[in-house]
């Protein structure tokens, strides 16, 4: 599959709407290791100039953020505790070192736990 065609189906996924009901491994089994960053982007090749990897979806297709879209607006990521927020955002930050220039993005992070 091409690169462009692969990501054209993954932003026409973005706006189906998500009928996917997966069901977690039944207890006891192992969750299979979820690959690297760095083997996750060498898989992918190639990114959209100015687009956000955000993971890949169940289908292993890209989700991607196209930041000159101003359609999604600010982004609120909220969760449970131990959820995965923080490593959530840490893989967003460590994306975007790959992939982008420093002048190309900002961001801003509103949090009580600035180490993190």
């Amino acid at each position: 599959m091409s690169t462009n065609r692969q990501f054209s189906l993954a932003l026409q996924a973005l706006t189906e709407p998500n009928t996917d009901t997966s069901t977690p491994p039944p207890s006891g089994q192992p969750v299979p290791a979820a690959p690297s960053l760095s083997t996750v982007l060498a898989e992918m090749g190639p990114l959209p100039h100015q687009s956000l990897f955000l993971g890949v979806a169940s289908d292993g297709l890209p989700v991607l953020l196209n930041l000159h879209d101003p359609q999604p607006g600010p982004m609120l990521v909220a969760g449970d505790a131990g959820s995965g927020k923080t490593a959530f955002l840490q893989t967003l930050a460590h994306s975007v070192e790959q992939t982008h220039q420093s002048n190309d993005v900002q961001f801003g992070v509103i949090t009580n736990y600035p180490d993190a």
